[in-house]
C-alpha cells in the first residue's frame, strides 16, 4: 500500500542510522575522503527505496532491479579496490592504527565498506523488517571495529552478538518444541568454532595473504587498469600513477598528481632518481633476465655503499629524499651517489642490484627520509671504472631478432664518421628532437608492430618512453651499450633555496615520472643521457617571461601538465582551452546514482503535485478540472469504471462501495464535479480547495 506518515518517519530514522556508522568511521580512521561522499552511497540506496515506498508491497520490478544493480555495482567497485590494494598498504595501515594515527587508502576502503553494509541493511528496514537488520548492523559494526582495533572487549562484544544471533535465529525459524534444543546446539557449535579459531595463533603470527598479494593482485590490477585506467587514482591506491608500463609500451599514460617525495639538495641540480633498469627489448616491452634481479654488485664499480642513518654522520654534500606518499618499496638513487643512507629499520630488508634497482621488503613510510651522499672522505679516491665483460656488453647490445633494414639504415646515417661514441649519441639526440613531437596523448601501437619502428617511421609523436626506447635501439645498432631506466626527473629550483642559498626544495609526483637511457662510456662508466629533449632546459629559451621549446611538442592538457611538473614552470603560455583541469574527485562516480535518483523522484513529484502548484498560482475552473483528471487517473484500477465511459456518478458510487470510510468524501466530490462539468458559472474557491485536499490526502492507491 501507499506510504503513510509512519513509513516516512521510519525512512528518516533508517537513513540517519545508516549514515552515522560510516561517518563515525571516517572520524575514527581519519579517512581522506570528502564528507560529501560519505552519505552518498547510503542516500542513493535510500532514494531508490523511497521511490518504492509509495507502491509496496511488493516493490515494482524496475525499482527492485535498480536497487539490486546499484548494490552489486557499488560492492564490485569496493571489492576491486580492496583486492588491488597491495598487502604492504594493509600491513602499514594496521601499524598506523596501533600507533593511533591511521590514514591512507585502507581507511577510505573501510568507510566505503561501512556505507555499503549500512545502506543495504537500512533498505531492508523499509521492506517491513526491523529486528534482523538492526541486529545485522550491530554485528557488522562490531566486526569491523574488531578487525580494525583488535581490542579484547570488542572481540567479546562480537562474540556476544554472534551468540545472541544464534539464539534469535533458532527461536525465529524453528518450531516451538525444538527451539531450546537448537539454541543449545547453536551455542555449543559456536563455542567450538570460537575456540578453534584461536589455534592458528598459537603456532604462528598472521602474515597476510601472500597469495592475494603476489598472484591475484597483479592479474586483477592489470584487468582493472585495462578497463578503467584511472580507477586506482580515484581511491589513491599507492603505487599507481607513479610511472609507465614496461610490459606493454605506448598508449596514453595514467599519472597521479599526488606528491610522492620531497627532495632537498643543491639549487639548480638536475636529479635523475632511478627506480628500475631493463636491458632486454623484444619489440613490445622492456624486461630483464631473472639472474639480473639478484646480487648487489654493479657493473660500474661496486656501486654506492649502503649505510644506516644512525651509523655515522650524514655526508656533505647530500640529497635528502623524504617520502610523502603512504609507502614506497623501492630505493630511489642516482648513478653518481657514493652512499645511500637508510633508516635503521630498513637496513635488513634491502634486495636487488645497483644495475637494475633496489627494493625494500619493509617499505619506507610517510615522512621517513633517505640520504644520498656525494662527498668522499679526505684522501679517498674514486673507485676505478671496471670495463664491461663480453657477456655484459652483449646483454647491453641485445636487439630483437627481426630488425627492419630501414632502422639499420637510419642508425648508420647517425653514426659519427670518426667512431666517437659521444658524437653519435648527440646525433641520435638531435635527430629525435628535430623530427618527432613530444606528446603524452598517443594511441597504442598495434600488437603486431615493433614499438620503436612504429614510432620512428609511422607515429611521429611520443613521450619519454618512445624517445628513450628509440635512442637505445639506435645506439645499440651503433655498438654503444645502453639500458632502459625508469624513475623520476626533478629540478631543484633556485627560487626555493634556503637563507644561505645552498639548499633547494621540490616535490615529486607521478607527473615527474620519467624514462631515460643510461649509456656506457669507457672513460666514464654508466651515465644518464637525456633522449627526451622536451624535458631538458637546455633546449628552451626564455622570451617575454615564457619558456619556448626549440622543437615540437603537443600543447594539450596532459602534456602541459607533465612538462610543468618536471621543469618547474609552464613551457609556454596556455590558452584557456589548454589550461590544465583538476583530476576527478575521489568517489565522483558515487554521485551519479544519487543524482539520477533525485531527478527521477523530482520528475515523479512534479507529475504528481505539479497540478496543485498550478492551481495555487492560478485558481481557475481549468485548474480545478485538471485536479479532477488527476484524481480520476490515480483512482483508476483494473475493475474501476472509466468516467468517460460510465459517467462520474457510477465512478463515484463504485469507489464509495470499495472504500466505505470515504463515502461522504466521494459524495461531495461528485457534487463538485457535476457542477464543474455542467455549470461553467458555478466555480468556487472553496471547491478548488476541497479538490486539492482530496487529491493530497486520499489520492494514493490503497490496499495491499
Amino acid at each position: 500500500m501507499r506510504a503513510k506518515a509512519g513509513d516516512w518517519i521510519l525512512y528518516g530514522i533508517s537513513t540517519l542510522g545508516a549514515v552515522l556508522f560510516p561517518a563515525a568511521l571516517k572520524i575514527l580512521l581519519r579517512a581522506e575522503i570528502s564528507w560529501v561522499f560519505v552519505p552518498a552511497p547510503v542516500l542513493a540506496k535510500m532514494l531508490l527505496s523511497a521511490a518504492a515506498l509509495e507502491s509496496r508491497p511488493p516493490w515494482p520490478l524496475p525499482l527492485r532491479i535498480a536497487s539490486a544493480l546499484y548494490s552489486a555495482c557499488f560492492a564490485a567497485v569496493i571489492l576491486a579496490g580492496v583486492l588491488i590494494t597491495p598487502y604492504s598498504a594493509y600491513a602499514i595501515w594496521f601499524e598506523s592504527v596501533a600507533d593511533g594515527a591511521p590514514r591512507g587508502v585502507v581507511s577510505v576502503l573501510m568507510v566505503l565498506l561501512a556505507a555499503l553494509f549500512s545502506s543495504t541493511l537500512a533498505a531492508a528496514v523499509l521492506r517491513g523488517e526491523t529486528v534482523l537488520p538492526v541486529y545485522s548492523q550491530l554485528l557488522v559494526a562490531a566486526g569491523m571495529l574488531a578487525l580494525v582495533y583488535q581490542i579484547r572487549w570488542i572481540y567479546l562484544l562480537l562474540l556476544l552478538l554472534l551468540a545472541s544471533g544464534a539464539v534469535i535465529l533458532s527461536f525465529r525459524f524453528v518450531r516451538p518444541p525444538n527451539r531450546l534444543r537448537n539454541a543449545a546446539v547453536f551455542l555449543m557449535l559456536f563455542g567450538v568454532l570460537a575456540a578453534a579459531s584461536r589455534l592458528p595463533l598459537a603456532f604462528a603470527a598472521p602474515r597476510g595473504s601472500r597469495l592475494v598479494d603476489q598472484r591475484l593482485h597483479p592479474g586483477l590490477r592489470q584487468a582493472v587498469v585495462a578497463v578503467f585506467p584511472r580507477f586506482p587514482l580515484l581511491y589513491g591506491i599507492p603505487g599507481f600513477g607513479y610511472g609507465f608500463e614496461n610490459r606493454r609500451l605506448g598508449g596514453t599514460p595514467v599519472l597521479s598528481d599526488a606528491p610522492i617525495f620531497e627532495i632537498r639538495g643543491r639549487p639548480g641540480q638536475r636529479v635523475y632518481l632511478r627506480s628500475a633498469a631493463f636491458s632486454i627489448y623484444d619489440g613490445r616491452s622492456w624486461s630483464r633476465a631473472e639472474a639480473e634481479d639478484g646480487g648487489t654488485a654493479a657493473a660500474n664499480g661496486d656501486g654506492p655503499s649502503i649505510v644506516s642513518i644512525a651509523a655515522r654522520e650524514l655526508p656533505s654534500p647530500s640529497l635528502r629524499i623524504t617520502l610523502l606518499a603512504e609507502y614506497y618499496d623501492l630505493v630511489p638513487f642516482t648513478l653518481d651517489a657514493i652512499s645511500i643512507h637508510l633508516p635503521p629499520e630498513q637496513m635488513e630488508s634491502i634486495s636487488g642490484s645497483f644495475e637494475y634497482g633496489l627494493r625494500l621488503t619493509d617499505p619506507l613510510r610517510t615522512d621517513q627520509s633517505i640520504f644520498l651522499g656525494y662527498g668522499r672522505s679526505p684522501g679517498e679516491e674514486r673507485a676505478p671504472i671496471r670495463p664491461l665483460s663480453p657477456e655484459q656488453a652483449a646483454g647491453y647490445l641485445q636487439l630483437p631478432a627481426n630488425i627492419d633494414p630501414a632502422l639499420r639504415a637510419l642508425a648508420s646515417t647517425l653514426a659519427d664518421p670518426g667512431k666517437d661514441a659521444r658524437r653519435t649519441l648527440r646525433n641520435i639526440e638531435r635527430h629525435l628532437a628535430r623530427n618527432y613531437t613530444y606528446n603524452l596523448e598517443v594511441k597504442n601501437v598495434p600488437g603486431s608492430a615493433d614499438f620503436v619502428e612504429a614510432f620512428l617511421f609511422r607515429g611521429g609523436e611520443g613521450y619519454c618512453v618512445h624517445f628513450a626506447s628509440a635512442f637505445i635501439i639506435l645506439a645499440r645498432l651503433n655498438q654503444i651499450p645502453c639500458r632502459y631506466t625508469t624513475g623520476f626527473l626533478a629540478f631543484l629550483p633556485y627560487e626555493s633555496a634556503g637563507p644561505s642559498g645552498t639548499t633547494g626544495t621540490t616535490r615529486v609526483s607521478g607527473y615527474s615520472s620519467h624514462a631515460w637511457p643510461e649509456v656506457w662510456l669507457a672513460d666514464r662508466g654508466w651515465i644518464p643521457w637525456e633522449a627526451t629533449t622536451a624535458v631538458n632546459p637546455a633546449y628552451y629559451e626564455e622570451i617575454d617571461d615564457r619558456w619556448r621549446y626549440s622543437y615540437g611538442w603537443a600543447g594539450n592538457r596532459l602534456t602541459n601538465r607533465q612538462l610543468s611538473a618536471i621543469l618547474g614552470r609552464e613551457p609556454a603560455a596556455l590558452s584557456p582551452q589548454q589550461a590544465p583541469v583538476p583530476a576527478p574527485a575521489q568517489g565522483m562516480l558515487l554521485l551519479l546514482v544519487p543524482a539520477a535518483a533525485a531527478v527521477f523522484l523530482g520528475i515523479r513529484a512534479g507529475r504528481r503535485y505539479g497540478i496543485l502548484l498550478l492551481a495555487a498560482a492560478r485558481p481557475t475552473r481549468g485548474s480545478a478540472m485538471r485536479i479532477v483528471t488527476g484524481i480520476a487517473r490515480v483512482w483508476s484500477g483494473r475493475d474501476a469504471p472509466a468516467p468517460r465511459e460510465a459517467g462520474w456518478r457510477q465512478w463515484a458510487h463504485f469507489h464509495s462501495r470499495s472504500a466505505p470510510g470515504l463515502k461522504r468524501r466521494f459524495d461531495r466530490l461528485l457534487s463538485i464535479i457535476q457542477r464543474l462539468a455542467y455549470d461553467e458559472r458555478s466555480f468556487k474557491r472553496r471547491d478548488l480547495r476541497y479538490l486539492s485536499g482530496f487529491y493530497r490526502k486520499y489520492s494514493r492507491r490503497r490496499g495491499s
